[in-house]
């Protein structure tokens, strides 16, 4: 596959550049699947981890994966959006299973036997028995298909799993499917089943069931349903668990159990009473997602305000009390207000290209400011930001930065011609590139379009100053006219390193307020011009004075 940065421009743009590179990938994909003894189809399109990122963006030069898979005649088996809801393509992909399995076309396939997106597919449309009636098809009853106790024991398990009983009890006859209850006939009795699959067979019991044996049952629906381990279940999810059985035996009814094992049953109310609770307390902002206990036991409860969820009573609710959330955020806004203009009114004065985003906490808990040099929301401790320091996007430039520029360190270290460029992004035209370059026309990557402007100057200070000074305008320009996304939202994901120079302005206007500055900079001369025009702290702009006074 050619190396990203051996690609010449436009060279995707190709169509048979474009199937040479996918068509490598899948032998290296291939390669590297056998090496680690993993089967690998050629005949399939590929997922998107295994190709590089920049090829698989300019996909959509081709029309996307599905286009560009259905030209090479790859197998594309992603489904789209809401392809199960369509009973065709049940329909389709059953008569494809009933083909794999070499079964009669007339008769339905079991569960076990069809794959999950299948089955999903079928229970979309009411479930394996609804969808077989739909479509005339006959349940599997010939001979010898039961012959195989353990594809019995699957499908035994598959119907625990459906009607939601105890993976641990075997159900009653009645609750499985028919065919598998004359199946077990075959084999034996209900009870030689459940020995033989390892599960409880409760039937009818007396000897079995032990309070001992009863109460693990209790406990395991109370884990199942996620109730606290003093509050008894209901009768609707001890039947609904299969415990139902072992609670009569062993206790005699769920009140005697309750008070046996020293549980607290749940307050009755009704449901007309619970839902006007529900809806009141909604008014109030705050939404219940827990089940409902009682009055004064705590239940899930979601806050609209702050997006948080919390134990609550619901009593304390009704008479007026609020969330710890709602109380804490009133308590921390009263303490910090004033801190927080205090705060404000430092940073206009220490460092005014930065503005605070987030509620002021305190001086060491980092909070969102936004930078107005490169446009960047990033969170920043606010000591750090009074003592003059930027936010992740400035110290992202690496080497380039004042400080440096002033002490002729790193990128500054060594005189040599550097160019300031504007190139137009080459999939989002209305987007532009400012930047400098020290190595005259590199390679470029593929977000690179036309050139629009290319500047030489004799060292890396009067490329970098320019650059700065232009960033700094073009993002003060796009604020006042409300333009607010300076990077296409695709490149800004993909954390493309040239994002913080990215302008959205007509190119006939940023060429001229570059052509500004260029002669500003050379009437100014270098430092004056930094001074001017270029975002820096107060001993940095003492640094540059002392600079053009000794420049002369």
């Amino acid at each position: 596959m050619t190396k990203l940065s051996q690609r010449p421009h436009g060279y995707l743009k190709i169509w048979e550049n474009m199937k040479k590179d996918i068509l490598q990938t899948i032998a290296k994909t291939k390669k590297e699947s056998e090496l680690k003894g993993k089967k690998f189809d050629s005949t399939k399109w590929p997922s998107k981890k295994n190709f590089d990122s920049n090829l698989y963006k300019s996909l959509s030069l081709h029309g996307g994966a599905r286009e560009v898979a259905l030209r090479l005649g790859l197998d594309y088996s992603r489904r789209e959006k809401d392809f199960w809801t369509n009973f065709e393509n049940v329909k389709l992909e059953l008569e494809k299973a009933q083909r794999e399995l070499k079964i009669f076309p007339d008769y339905m396939p079991y569960k076990s036997e069809v794959h999950c997106t299948l089955r999903y597919g079928i229970e979309i449309h009411g479930g394996f028995i609804k969808v077989r009636e739909r479509l005339n098809l006959k349940e599997q009853e010939f001979e010898g298909k039961w012959d195989d106790i353990e594809k019995l024991f699957t499908e035994i398990r598959i119907d625990i799993n459906d009607i939601g009983g105890n993976p641990n009890v075997m159900p009653r006859a009645k609750a499985l499917r028919p065919n598998i209850a004359k199946a077990i006939q075959q084999h034996g009795t209900l009870r030689e089943i459940a020995e033989q699959m390892g599960l409880i067979f409760d039937g009818c019991s007396t000897n079995y069931w032990t309070k001992e044996r009863a109460k693990e049952q209790v406990l395991q629906c109370q884990n199942h349903f996620k109730i606290d381990s003093n509050i008894a279940p209901t009768p609707e999810e001890l039947i609904s668990f299969g415990a139902m059985t072992a609670v009569q035996v062993a206790f005699g009814n769920c009140t005697k159990m309750q008070e046996q094992l020293g549980l607290l049953g749940r307050w009755k109310i009704s449901p007309k009473r619970r839902n006007e609770i529900d809806v009141e307390l909604e008014k109030r902002g705050y939404v219940r997602k827990g089940k409902w206990v009682h009055f004064d036991y705590p239940t899930d409860y979601f806050c609209l305000k702050h997006k948080q969820t919390k134990a609550t009573q619901p009593g304390n609710l009704l008479v007026g009390q609020s969330m710890y959330c709602c109380g804490r955020d009133s308590a921390r806004i009263k303490r910090t207000s004033k801190a927080a203009s205090e705060y404000d009114d430092k940073l206009k004065s220490k460092n005014k290209y930065l503005l605070r985003i987030d509620d002021y906490i305190d001086n060491t808990t980092p909070i969102r400011h936004k930078c107005f040099i490169h446009g960047q929301t990033l969170p920043a401790r606010p000591s750090n930001c009074l003592y003059g320091y930027g936010l992740g996007c400035c110290a992202s430039r690496g080497f380039d930065s004042v400080k440096n520029a002033l002490n002729d360190t790193h990128n500054f270290k060594f005189t040599r011609p550097t160019a300031f460029y504007i190139y137009q992004l080459e999939f989002f035209p209305e987007f532009y590139k400012l930047g400098i370059d020290a190595n005259g026309l590199r390679d470029k990557d593929l977000e690179y379009g036309e050139e629009k402007l290319y500047k030489e100057f004799e060292s890396r200070k009067q490329a970098f100053f320019l650059e700065q000074a232009l960033l700094y305008k073009t993002l003060q320009i796009q604020k006042e006219r409300g333009i607010g996304i300076s990077c296409p939202s695709e490149l800004r994901e993909v954390k493309w390193p040239g994002a913080t120079e990215v302008r959205r302005l007509d190119i006939h206007e940023l060429k001229e307020e570059a052509r500004k500055l260029i002669k500003e900079l050379d009437e100014l001369k270098l430092w004056n011009f930094a001074i001017k025009n270029v975002p820096m702290k107060d001993d940095e702009k003492r640094q540059c004075r002392a600079k053009a006074l000794y420049a002369g």
